[in-house]
C-alpha cells in the first residue's frame, strides 16, 4: 500500500508545482506589458489624477500670456495667465465683476467658457455705455462717429427756408427753389426739377432725405 502512495504524491506535488509555475509566469507576462505600456504612457494606468497632474505641469512649461482686464472689474490692470485658462479666470483675477457692469453685455455677449490669447483685452461696459460690435468700431473712428451722429438729415419735402440754407452751398435762391418744387417721390428730383445741379446734390446727398 506506501508504495502507491507515494508515486501518486509525487506526481500530485508535481503537477502543483507546475501549475504554480504557470500561474507565475502569467503574473511575470501581465507585469511586462503594464511596465512597457506605463512606459509609452509615462503615467500609471487608471491614475487619472497623475495624468492631470502631468497636464498641468506640461501646461506651467509653455511660456505665459499676458492679458488685459478692463472697465467693469473691481481690479483692471494687465495680468499673465497660462495657456488654456478662460475669460472667468481673468475675471476673478481682476477682482471680479462690478455691480455697475453693463448686464446686458454680460449675459449675450461674454463667454466666460472661451480661452484666453496672448495680447487680448477684455472690456466689460458699465451701465449706460453703448454695446458696440466689432464692425462698429472698424467702420470708422470715435471722432467720425460722433460727427456723423450729431448731423441730422434735411428732410427736402418738410424742411424750413432757413434749415435748408444751414447746407454748404444753399442760399436763398436755391432753398426757394427746393420748397418750390415740392413734393419729391425720390431726392433725385432736385435735379430733374432743376432746385439743385448734379454736382451740388452730389455733395449734399448724404445730408438729405425726403
Amino acid at each position: 500500500m506506501p508504495n502507491f502512495i507515494f508515486p501518486n504524491l509525487l506526481e500530485k506535488i508535481y503537477h502543483g508545482l507546475e501549475l504554480f509555475s504557470g500561474v507565475l509566469g502569467l503574473i511575470g507576462i501581465c507585469y511586462g506589458l503594464k511596465l512597457i505600456l506605463v512606459e509609452r504612457a509615462q503615467v500609471p494606468l487608471c491614475s487619472l489624477e497623475l495624468l492631470q497632474q502631468q497636464q498641468r505641469e506640461l501646461r506651467l512649461q509653455q511660456p505665459k500670456i499676458t492679458v488685459e482686464v478692463n472697465g467693469a472689474v473691481n481690479e483692471p490692470g494687465v495680468w499673465q495667465f497660462e495657456r488654456g485658462q478662460r475669460i472667468g479666470e481673468a475675471l476673478e483675477r481682476a477682482g471680479g465683476i462690478n455691480k455697475d457692469a453693463n448686464a446686458g453685455f454680460l449675459a449675450k455677449q461674454l463667454n466666460l467658457a472661451s480661452q484666453l490669447k496672448d495680447g487680448d483685452k477684455i472690456y466689460l461696459p458699465f451701465i449706460g455705455e453703448e454695446e458696440k460690435t466689432s464692425e462698429e468700431l472698424s467702420a470708422s473712428t470715435p471722432i467720425e462717429k460722433n460727427i456723423s451722429q450729431s448731423k441730422e438729415k434735411i428732410s427736402v419735402n418738410l424742411a424750413s427756408i432757413d434749415d435748408l440754407k444751414t447746407l454748404n452751398g444753399i442760399g436763398d435762391s436755391r432753398a426757394e427753389a427746393i420748397v418750390a418744387n415740392r413734393p419729391y417721390a425720390q431726392l433725385g428730383e432736385l435735379v430733374s426739377k432743376k432746385a439743385l445741379s448734379q454736382t451740388l446734390f452730389d455733395e449734399l446727398a448724404n445730408e438729405l432725405t425726403l
